[in-house]
């Protein structure tokens, strides 16, 4: 046989070799995040970046973790006593991260990543300054409510869209880094 045959065979064979083995190890490296969700790449040294669509990641050097984008329903329960009219109602609020990579780093260090966030740790974290906020809201726009309001039930549900307003402002103010409010309902209302 001819040692040029066999010299062009062996590159183009080391050639398609190389390309699958090139193909192989990019598919190892290229992860792409599910939907609904960003990968943060952490370093050895610290350093943190957030990517919505593929990243490349070296393995025994960048740590994955996931961010979970999709809303969570977050309930608070409200009561509050004014002029002697007891006011009670849940206050839901649909919370989810926004999707600029700053805003998904300052959520990760904020509450954490999926490994370690539950929406029982961002509740908390807000339970206190939201009940706050509420009954600020409550004092705020229903005492201008309660000398022309008849506490009747048709009259009684004309506070709400203010009441909601005012809640929607207060709460956008105290989310935590990274978060923005997606929706807020009032439910099981009872009171003015």
């Amino acid at each position: 046989m001819d040692k040029g045959l066999i010299l062009i065979a062996f590159a183009v064979l080391s050639v398609l070799l190389f390309g699958l083995g090139l193909g192989l190890l990019r598919r190892q490296l290229l992860q792409k995040p599910p939907e609904g969700t960003a990968l943060v790449l952490v370093t050895p040294k610290g350093g943190r970046t957030a990517h919505l669509g593929s990243a490349l990641v070296i393995p025994n050097w960048h740590r994955v973790e996931r961010v979970d984008l999709r809303p969570k329903t977050l309930r608070f329960p409200v009561s509050r006593s004014l002029d002697g009219v007891q006011i009670k109602f849940d206050l839901e609020i649909d919370v989810g991260i926004d999707t600029s990579p700053n805003s998904i780093l300052a959520a990760a260090r904020e509450v954490g990543t999926s490994s370690t966030f539950n929406v029982a740790k961002l509740t908390e974290q807000l339970q206190g300054p939201i009940i706050e906020a509420a009954g600020a809201a409550l004092e705020n726009e229903l005492q201008a409510f309660l000398g022309s309001i008849d506490l009747g039930t048709p009259d009684r549900m004309r506070a709400l869209p203010a009441l909601e307003a005012l809640l929607r402002g207060a709460v956008t103010a105290i989310l935590p880094a990274g978060y923005r409010l997606h929706a807020l309902r009032t439910t099981s209302y009872d009171g003015v």
